[in-house]
């Protein structure tokens, strides 16, 4: 099952042009960087994310879990994951620092 597959068809995709913040967070977690990514809408399945989360692992070559509804990846990844989320059919936005 690849997600990516159909790169390119923009709006065609799963997130049917949903906003999601994709933000830098270092506060709390002992100096390490996270970029976390929220707003994910309710009708994705647990399974669908979790797709997603293994995917951009694989494809980012780093950790990452879900804290909640929040999406947490490891390191500063805001580019790569607005590249790929827009290639899925979202609107990823960059908030905050």
């Amino acid at each position: 099952w690849d997600m990516v597959g159909g790169a390119g068809s923009g709006s065609d995709g799963m997130g049917m042009g949903d906003r999601l913040e994709i933000r830098r967070e270092k506060s709390g977690r002992g100096g390490k960087t996270v970029t976390t990514i929220s707003g994910f809408s309710s009708r994705i399945s647990r399974k669908t994310r979790n797709g997603i989360l293994k995917e951009v692992k694989t494809k980012l070559g780093t950790g990452g879990t879900w804290d909640g509804e929040c999406m947490e990846i490891q390191g500063d990844k805001r580019q790569e994951l607005v590249s790929w989320l827009s290639d899925l059919g979202f609107r990823p936005v960059l908030a905050g620092g």
